[in-house]
């Protein structure tokens, strides 16, 4: 079966059929708002799970006190302590005998609780575990089996063959692969965020590869509502908002900083960047603005007033490659033109799919302020790309509403 997220082909043709007594338990390790990337995804089918009617409960290691914003209203929140990791010697060793990570830890915790109170999840319909990180599969195979529920899991990044992923000794790894393996076994479906990701999974783990299926990441127009009130001049406003990479992203747009002020363009063109890190910007370049970590609508105001807006893919990228940047889909919301630095792969096959972006291999960023200059005609401008946008969560959690359902 080859799953195409945006045809949400398990769903009846009038729509999504309203269950309200379906339950299901989201199984995230992190829900905070805060934690951005890492907890997104789960938040968002979790608040779309449950305005689409579902009883949805969350079970979180991290969590924040206000349910993690207004996306977790109107779900239930179980939050279990991860204690594995406090004080410095219980981190090492956690790393160290922590198979495959030291997320499996949290299973003991969530053993514990249901010694105290055994019926706390007893009567949910489906559980859907999201990593990563990854060991927290393990809770999801673990759940299933006591309450004998279905289980779909959900990879938001490759795991086994993750090249990012450094592996302390090989017997972690061969960890990796068994848990791997049973959970595609052990799943009603197995989700990938990229085709990618997908196929890697789904030929690694042949008998079951019809179970593997894509739902992509994606962006929720509740976050962008400032747009519509966009009346703030974009001209010549380089954007890149963000994660410093280990200072990667910080590295790039100095280059860019640099080239705009050994060309004499400091009126011509200036710089906004937003996001955690150690970003050190250097008093001679009075036309680069950073804001730091800022909230939701501070970022959707900084790219919907963007001139241009700077993807990075960090080094150490294989290519063809499987991952596709979170911040790609806010981008391509925004209507604003996308200049991407990274390998060919999962990102530039998706910015190809819209008008306005360009891709470049990583070295570009060296030369690319005369790029700039001769290019400005398809800067500050707006191009058409939200009517029938298919990365909308909403039409995205309708799909995992059929898997589940299905």
């Amino acid at each position: 079966m080859n799953l195409r997220y945006w045809t949400a082909p398990f769903l009846p043709k009038n729509g999504l059929m309203l269950d309200q007594n379906m339950k299901i338990l989201i199984v995230s390790y992190d829900v905070r708002a805060a934690s951005l990337a890492a907890s997104y995804r789960a938040r968002k089918f979790c608040k779309y799970l449950s305005l689409k009617g579902f009883d949805v409960v969350v079970l979180a290691a991290h969590s924040d006190p206000s349910l993690g914003g207004d996306d977790l209203q109107g779900c239930t929140l179980v939050q279990v302590d991860d204690n594995s990791r406090r004080g410095k010697f219980r981190f090492i060793t956690t790393r160290i005998f922590g198979l495959p990570d030291p997320s499996i830890y949290w299973l003991k915790s969530i053993k514990a609780l249901l010694k105290r109170r055994p019926g706390t999840f007893s009567d949910v319909d489906v559980i859907f575990v999201t990593s990563p990180p990854h060991g927290i599969q393990k809770v999801g195979l673990f759940l299933s089996e006591i309450l004998r529920k279905p289980l779909v899991a959900d990879f938001r990044d490759d795991f086994v063959t993750n090249h990012r992923i450094k592996w302390i000794t090989p017997i972690h790894k061969i960890s990796a692969t068994i848990l791997e393996k049973s959970v595609v076994a052990s799943s009603k479906y197995t989700i990938a965020n990229t085709d990618a990701v997908r196929a890697r999974l789904a030929g690694r783990h042949g008998p079951h590869s019809d179970k593997v299926v894509t739902i992509p990441n994606g962006f929720d127009f509740d976050d962008n509502k400032w747009k519509s009130n966009n009346k703030e001049n974009t001209s010549g406003c380089i954007t890149y908002v963000g994660g410093a990479y280990g200072g990667f992203a910080v590295q790039a747009m100095e280059c860019i900083a640099k080239q705009i002020a050994a060309h004499g363009r400091q009126k011509k063109w200036r710089i906004v960047t937003a996001g955690p890190g150690n970003w050190s910007v250097s008093e001679e370049y009075q036309f680069w603005h950073h804001y730091g970590l800022v909230d939701v609508n501070t970022a959707a105001r900084l790219v919907g007033t963007s001139g241009c807006l700077i993807l990075l893919m960090p080094p150490g990228e294989q290519e063809p490659s499987g991952t596709v940047p979170l911040k790609a889909y806010q981008y391509l919301a925004s209507e604003r033109p996308i200049v991407f630095f990274g390998e060919r792969g999962s990102t530039t096959d998706l910015l190809s799919q819209f008008p306005g972006t360009f891709s470049f291999e990583r070295e570009k960023i060296e030369t690319i302020v005369d790029w700039f200059d001769a290019n400005e005609k398809d800067f500050n401008r707006c191009y058409p790309r939200v009517e029938g946008f298919q990365y909308d969560f909403s039409l995205l959690t309708d799909s995992l509403a059929g898997l589940m359902r299905d």
